[in-house]
């Protein structure tokens, strides 16, 4: 019996749906774990089999996450590496000449891929996440503009008078902006 995401070779095809499955196993396995935790791909592969069924071998779930790895960093070179360039909110494309594309991809030719069909915000966000490290939320975020009355200091350790002379306390804020 062939699954659907199978290919006759025994490659397989990952939908978008997949990869958001692989890419928020990630970003959980982080959470849990740190950061600077190698990731324990068994764990992954479990977790990824469990929420999206058994379509991938163990192999394939390590080397998509090294082809977002590679596609990610080369979607930010391209997006981000040039001023001047342009940008279509509707289709999510780089706007640049023919010219441009034609020396990226000669640099790069796994570029091309990214010419006609760019990542899906969705999936961008998901990388930025997994690939850039910490991601702003709503929790904990601190603006020059916040109104610092609303500011409590907050002991997490011992007599601030003691110690090695550095603060172990942090600035509790209890408001996210300021409106005007």
């Amino acid at each position: 019996m062939e699954l659907d995401n199978e290919k006759k070779d025994g490659n397989f095809r990952w939908t978008d749906n997949d990869v958001t499955v692989l890419c928020e196993v990630c970003i959980n396995y982080i959470h849990r774990n740190g950061r600077g935790q190698a990731f324990r791909w068994h764990e992954i592969h479990e977790e990824v089999q469990e929420k999206s069924g058994p379509k991938y071998q163990f192999k394939s779930v390590k080397n998509k996450f090294d082809s977002m790895k590679a596609d990610w960093y080369l979607w930010k070179f391209l997006k981000n590496g040039e001023t001047g360039l342009g940008w279509d909110p509707t289709t999510g494309r780089i706007s640049a000449s023919d010219e441009w594309w034609k020396n990226k991809i000669a640099a790069k030719p796994d570029a091309k891929k990214f010419k006609n069909k760019p990542l899906h915000p969705t999936i961008e966000d998901l990388y930025f996440q997994i690939f850039e490290g910490k991601r702003a939320t709503e929790e904990g975020v601190v603006a020059p503009s916040m109104d610092h009355s609303s500011v409590n200091v907050v002991n997490v350790g011992g007599d601030l008078n003691e110690g090695d002379g550095e603060d172990d306390a942090y600035y509790e804020y209890t408001q996210h902006s300021s409106v005007l």
